[in-house]
């Protein structure tokens, strides 16, 4: 089994190249199996790539058993299309708008029809150890790098902008919904290669103790002081 840091090393190199690299890239998912489920699993159930199915073949499918806040255990499998690394993810609708490529487009409809499918195939949730079809989820795309998040000609705060637009109104209107997730595959890549912990500043013991005070640099206003209580006299 390769290291950590060959894994990484390979991975990188098939982000960034200019040919389709899906498949390849699809075999590094099992390093980050993790990110694919909605919480910390208990333990993986089954993983199958090219899910075959009447629609099409679900390009990766991962079940998993997992607990609720309330203790309940569940297995559940999420479906998941993949698109290569080069792939652009929005283009140019016009000068202040983006919209969602032709292989965003193709990766949403395949996922939801393949969900559609595979939610009422009691042979489906047999394999993947699902008892009950709401326990079928969308997981969501992986497409593109960071290079290709937009195709376009746009100055580059413009183009980061239109981007963050994009995905916020995609989510809110649309995957959020339905659960569904839209990664690239350098997400991917930093889930195995995560960054370290930033660092903290030392402090040192004597800045932590009390300064002592300075009397001559201490000042009194008047309004300060309680007149004398005329109770006492």
């Amino acid at each position: 089994m390769p290291g950590n840091e060959d894994v990484i090393a390979a991975l990188a190199i098939l982000i960034e190249s200019p040919r389709g690299q899906e498949r390849a890239c699809r075999k590094y998912l099992k390093y980050a199996k993790s990110a694919l489920v909605e919480r910390t699993p208990i333990e993986f159930v089954f993983v199958e790539s090219e899910r075959r199915g009447n629609l099409g073949d679900a390009d990766y499918v991962i079940s998993c058993r997992i607990r609720e806040e309330a203790g309940a255990e569940f297995v559940r499998a999420y479906i998941w299309e993949l698109k290569a690394p080069k792939c652009y993810i929005f283009e140019r609708d016009n000068d202040r708008r983006l919209k969602p490529t032709k292989e965003l487009y193709d990766a949403e409809n395949k996922l939801l029809n393949y969900f559609y499918e595979n939610r009422g195939s009691e042979l489906f949730r047999t394999r993947f150890g699902v008892s009950h079809s709401l326990d079928v989820r969308m997981g969501g795309i992986i497409i593109g790098r960071n290079s290709t998040k937009v195709k376009g000609n746009y100055e580059p705060e413009s183009k980061r902008k239109f981007y963050e637009d994009a995905i916020r109104i995609r989510d809110e209107y649309f995957y959020r919904h339905c659960g569904i997730k839209l990664y690239t595959w350098n997400f991917i890549l930093d889930y195995i290669n995560p960054a370290p912990p930033p660092t903290q500043a030392r402090v040192e013991p004597s800045e932590l103790l009390p300064q002592p005070l300075d009397p001559g640099r201490i000042v009194l206003s008047s309004d300060a002081i309680e007149p004398e209580s005329r109770d006492c006299q």
